[in-house]
């Protein structure tokens, strides 16, 4: 039911400074638009830091995941290069009996009777052949860590009365990164194969 007003009222609301009341709205106005208090502004402060904090957290462990990633990639590269360069020797020549059997050092021959040598020097993988200038196997960005030569049978099969016995090595190698900047990105790596040789004298 609308609210009927007084004669009083009536005279009151029609003599009102009608000048005034844009003011008044003005000033209501003014006092519903409020901003930040200074602790709200510090909660968005918190809540901002939080979140640039755990964003850079992601963001690192990601790069040092991939850093790593990287490494080991590359020092199974050089584990499978080392590894080939060796096995192919191997497969395409002898055992040359000739030589102490160790195992640190490797001796082959070639068919053609090239004479060729496997041992690590430094850290550093290395062949040599006919007593030539030794060929570095291996790369400066990794340190062959240890590197063992099992031959089997122990004595050359090919001479009279010898082991009924193809001969065959086994490798054992443990190579690792030498770039690595931090102990939580060094990558190592243990390979170990056994290999045959083809050739056949007897």
């Amino acid at each position: 039911m609308e609210r009927l007003l007084t004669p009083r009222q009536h005279i009151f609301y029609l003599n009102r400074d009608l000048s005034q009341e844009p003011m008044l709205y003005k000033k209501q106005n003014q006092l519903n638009i409020r901003g930040f208090t200074l602790v709200e502004l510090l909660v968005a402060m918190a809540v901002f830091a939080l979140a640039i904090v755990a964003i850079a957290g992601i963001f690192i462990s990601i790069t040092k995941t991939q850093r790593k990633s990287r490494i080991e990639q590359r020092v199974q590269a050089e584990a499978r290069y080392a590894l080939d360069m060796i096995s192919q020797e191997i497969r395409d020549g002898y055992i040359d009996y000739t030589q102490p059997l160790s195992t640190s050092v490797l001796y082959l021959e070639r068919p053609g009777g090239q004479k060729v040598a496997f041992n690590i020097v430094g850290g550093t993988l290395q062949m040599t052949v006919d007593s030539g200038t030794p060929t570095a196997i291996s790369s400066s960005n990794v340190k062959i860590a240890d590197l063992r030569f099992y031959v089997t049978p122990g004595t050359d099969p090919f001479i009279e009365g010898g082991p009924n016995e193809q001969p065959r090595v086994t490798v054992s190698l443990t190579i690792e990164d030498k770039d690595a900047a931090k102990a939580e990105e060094q990558a190592e790596i243990e390979a170990q194969t056994t290999i045959s040789s083809r050739q056949y004298r007897r």
